[in-house]
C-alpha cells in the first residue's frame, strides 16, 4: 500500500483550544499524555496507539541532539496532537478548527498538529514524527527552511525503527516490508521510468505549491538523506538547519558547497539511479581521483565490495586501448557463495548484464552536462578494446546492486595498454 504524503506544514498561530476532559469523554475521545505531547484520539486502546507519547518524547531527545539544542530550551515545550479516525468527533469539541486548510494525512500549525489515522502502525508513527519535526523546528528553532528542506528533513526523521521500546530515527530503510505505507523509493523509481528525474538544483527550487502532489516528498527525502549522509555536505546542511530563517538557505548551501557542488551533483545522479532498500551509501561513495596519462602498459586492481573506483589513469579521446581483466572473487557470503570471474555469472542478471561483470567508464575532464558517463558504463568482461569519445579518467566497478556490495570479497586485476591507431 502506497500512502499519500503529509501535507505542507504552515507555521501560523494555532487556535490551541483545549476542551474540558468531560467534553472529550462525551465525544468518545481519549487523552494520552507524555512529557512533550498531549494527544487526543478516538482510536481504541492498544500498545501501537498508547505508546505514541513515549515515542514523541524520545523523538524530542533526538531532535535536540541533531540540532544541538540545550535541554533547558525544551524542558517545558509540549505539542497538542489529534490522531483521528472520525474527524467529526474532533470538530464537535473544537479540536479540529473549521478554518484549517484541507489535508489528506497530516498538518502542523503552531503548537498543534492533526493526523488522520492510516491504520498502519509504522505509518501512524511516521506521520506523528513528521508533523512533530515541523513543530519542533518551527517552535524551537524558529523556522524550518525552504520547502524541499522542511519536508525532506521531516521525512528523514520520520523514517524510523521502533523496536523493544526504543526509537531510532534517521534510518535508511533496509527492507520494504518493515516500512509499510512509506513508498518514497517507489516515487523515485516511477519518476525515473517516466524520465522525470530531478537534479539537486531542480528540487531545491520546488515552490511550496509543488507539495500538493506526492512526488516532491520522495525527492525531498532523498535529497536531504543524500546531503546529510555525504561527508562533503553533512556539516553544511546541519549548520543551516539550525538557522531561524529560511531566507537565503539555498543560496548559502550552494555557496558553502561550491567547491564540491559538481561532484555532489554527479554522485546524486548515481545515488537515485541505484536507489533501493538497503542502499549501501558508504560503499557507493566515490573518490573522484583524477587520472594521470597512461605510460606503456599499466596494471591496476580494484575492490569488488565498492562502487565506482578511479583507476588513476587518464585516457585520451580517440585513442585505442586494450583492457583485460582477471581474478576470482566472491559475490555472496557463505554458505551460498557464488564465485565469479570478470565475465560475471549468467545465473543472474542486473541491468541487462551478468551479475559481477567488470564494467568501465571514462569520466570526462570537462564540466559535466547531462547524465554522468558513470551511469552509462560499458562492459569489459574478460577483455575489451575501448575508444573513448571524451578525454578523462578511467573508472571501474563490477556489475552489482548498491545494496549487495557488503558480502562481496576479492579484487579484480586489470591491465590497460594503448594500441596503435589504424
Amino acid at each position: 500500500m502506497e500512502s499519500k504524503e503529509p501535507e505542507v506544514a504552515v507555521d501560523t498561530p494555532a487556535t490551541n483550544l483545549q476542551p474540558s476532559p468531560s467534553a472529550v469523554r462525551a465525544a468518545g475521545l481519549r487523552i494520552l499524555k507524555g512529557r512533550h505531547l498531549l494527544l487526543y484520539t478516538d482510536l481504541p486502546p492498544s500498545p501501537d496507539v498508547d505508546n505514541l507519547p513515549e515515542i514523541f518524547d524520545q523523538a524530542v531527545r533526538q531532535w535536540r541532539e541533531y540540532f544541538v539544542i540545550d535541554e533547558d530550551k525544551t524542558s517545558k515545550w509540549q505539542m497538542i496532537g489529534c490522531l483521528m479516525n472520525k474527524s467529526d468527533l474532533f470538530r464537535a469539541t473544537n479540536l479540529l478548527p473549521e478554518d484549517l486548510p484541507e489535508f489528506h494525512n497530516g498538518f502542523q500549525q503552531g503548537t498543534q498538529f492533526w493526523v488522520y489515522d492510516p491504520s498502519i502502525p509504522y505509518y501512524r508513527r511516521h506521520l506523528l514524527i513528521h508533523e512533530g519535526t515541523h513543530g519542533f523546528m518551527n517552535q524551537i528553532l524558529g523556522g524550518s527552511g525552504p520547502p524541499w528542506y522542511s519536508e525532506g528533513i521531516a521525512e528523514r526523521f520520520a523514517t524510523h525503527i521502533w523496536r523493544d521500546g526504543r526509537l531510532q530515527m534517521l534510518v535508511f530503510p533496509d527492507h520494504r516490508d518493515d516500512f509499510p505505507g512509506w513508498g518514497r523509493i517507489k516515487i523515485i523509481h516511477d519518476d525515473i521510468e517516466r524520465s522525470q528525474a530531478k537534479s539537486l538544483d531542480q528540487l531545491m527550487d520546488y515552490p511550496l505549491q509543488a507539495f500538493l502532489q506526492n512526488p516532491p516528498y520522495g525527492w525531498s527525502w532523498a535529497a536531504v538523506t543524500f546531503l546529510d549522509r555525504h561527508p562533503k555536505s553533512r556539516n553544511a546542511l546541519r549548520s543551516l538547519g539550525r538557522r531561524k530563517s529560511s531566507d537565503g538557505f539555498n543560496r548559502a548551501l550552494r555557496s558553502m558547497l561550491a567547491t564540491d557542488w559538481d561532484e555532489l551533483s554527479e554522485q546524486w545522479q548515481l545515488f537515485v539511479l541505484g536507489l533501493d532498500y538497503g542502499y549501501d551509501f558508504d560503499r557507493e561513495l566515490i573518490d573522484f581521483q583524477v587520472g594521470k596519462p597512461l605510460v606503456d602498459r599499466t596494471q591496476i586492481e580494484f575492490a569488488t565490495d565498492h562502487g565506482w573506483q578511479s583507476s588513476g589513469i587518464r585516457l585520451e579521446a580517440g585513442n585505442r586501448y586494450f583492457i583485460s581483466a582477471h581474478g576470482r572473487y566472491r559475490l555472496t557470503a557463505p554458505p551460498d557463495t557464488w564465485w565469479c570471474e570478470p565475465g560475471g555469472v549468467t545465473i543472474e542478471y542486473y541491468r541487462g548484464r551478468p551479475l559481477g561483470m567488470v564494467l568501465c567508464a571514462v569520466r570526462q575532464d570537462s564540466a559535466l552536462t547531462g547524465l554522468t558517463p558513470l551511469a552509462r558504463p560499458v562492459s569489459v568482461g574478460l577483455q575489451r578494446t575501448l575508444v573513448p569519445k571524451n578525454t578523462g579518467t578511467l573508472f571501474f566497478r563490477i556489475n552489482e546492486r548498491a545494496n549487495a556490495l557488503s558480502d562481496n570479497q576479492g579484487t579484480v586485476h586489470v591491465e590497460i595498454e594503448q594500441l596503435k591507431n589504424n
